[in-house]
């Protein structure tokens, strides 16, 4: 819910071009736990949710997160098998995959791009925090007695 707080809330034109997606980070954190049972249509329909929240094309972000979640469950063992910093950098490619498929669906119905030449900032800022993210919601489950293993 904080997320949806997050990805709504009023900012000036010059920072909400590069907020992170927070959505997207805690659909990744769901779906790589797997205590969760974060199923993919979850993804679907909390997609679904931000394009009506955000009016954009719908079905935009529900495909984005339905590829994202999709990526992190099925490399899930080889994510479990790395470091924090190793995880990151490869659960930055879903960011940047964000990014991409934002643009390029944008630019198939000529919408004009918000972002410009900053299109890959919000996914670099999303990689950065990424580790912070990960540990703040991991202890938040440890606190609520969910199992973390």
């Amino acid at each position: 819910m904080i997320s949806f707080v997050l990805e709504v809330i009023a900012l000036p034109n010059a920072i909400s071009l590069i907020r992170p997606n927070f959505i997207l980070m805690m659909i990744i954190f769901w779906a790589y736990m797997p205590y969760a049972h974060f199923h993919i249509i979850y993804a679907w329909g909390i997609g679904l949710l931000v394009d009506i929240l955000l009016g954009s094309l719908l079905g935009q972000y529900a495909l984005i997160f339905t590829i994202c979640a999709f990526i992190t469950k099925k490399s899930y063992v080889f994510l479990k098998e790395r470091n924090l910093f190793q995880q990151t950098l490869c659960l930055m490619g879903c960011f940047y995959v964000q990014a991409l498929l934002i643009a390029w669906i944008n630019g198939m119905l000529n919408y004009p791009s918000p972002y410009g030449k900053l299109l890959f900032i919000p996914a670099l800022l999303s990689t950065l925090l990424w580790p912070l993210f990960f540990n703040m919601m991991r202890n938040c489950c440890i606190l609520l007695g969910m199992d973390t293993k």
